[in-house]
């Protein structure tokens, strides 16, 4: 894959820190495979999560890509000392206790930008489950913006960028997502 973004998709950083970027993705052995698709606005479904190594291994080949991100993730994380950092790398502290209307907010904040990629990922844990939340289905149905699937194999070390689907109906475009990112998986064992 080339390190090229597309051009309506948002961007940050410049040659030098992507250089590093790719440059450090490269030498732990990591790939890329795919091709990110050319929206200004999209989510990321970045499946499965399973380590506490997806992060920053995510975070390298976005900061490589030059690829500018907003990405959920648990409150606890944006606390002091840590707290400017997730945040500087675009996080949105959750806190998942409670009921805050995330998809409002989420929905709010797609319409008031004019680029915007928002990563989640959909088991809103590192367990492994088998039926994953909701939330980003109903966060790219309300804002009318397509979901892409990205998965992390440590056996290859390969990040792939996978299909892009456009949400109609939340319980068949998961099962069809999730279906599809099992299958992405097997296939690059």
């Amino acid at each position: 894959m080339s390190y090229q973004l597309p051009p309506s998709v948002p961007s940050q950083g410049n040659r030098l820190s992507r250089w590093f970027f790719r440059s450090l993705f490269k030498v732990c052995g990591w790939r890329l495979k795919g091709t990110l698709p050319d929206q200004p606005k999209a989510v990321i479904a970045f499946a499965p999560h399973t380590s506490n190594w997806d992060f920053p291994i995510a975070i390298c080949i976005v900061l490589a890509l030059g690829l500018r991100i907003r990405y959920l993730g648990k409150a606890s994380l944006f606390k002091p000392y840590w707290g400017w950092l997730f945040r500087g790398l675009g996080g949105i502290p959750i806190d998942r206790s409670q009921t805050n209307g995330i998809v409002e907010q989420m929905t709010e904040a797609f319409a008031s930008h004019q680029q915007l990629i928002l990563a989640v990922a959909p088991e809103g844990t590192r367990s492994q489950v088998s039926h994953w939340k909701t939330g980003f289905l109903h966060i790219a149905k309300a804002a009318d913006v397509p979901v892409f699937v990205a998965t992390m194999n440590y056996q290859t070390k390969t990040i792939t960028i996978g299909q892009q689907y456009h949400i109609d109906d939340i319980e068949q475009s998961l099962a069809t997502i999730q279906h599809d990112v099992s299958q992405l998986v097997k296939k690059n064992p």
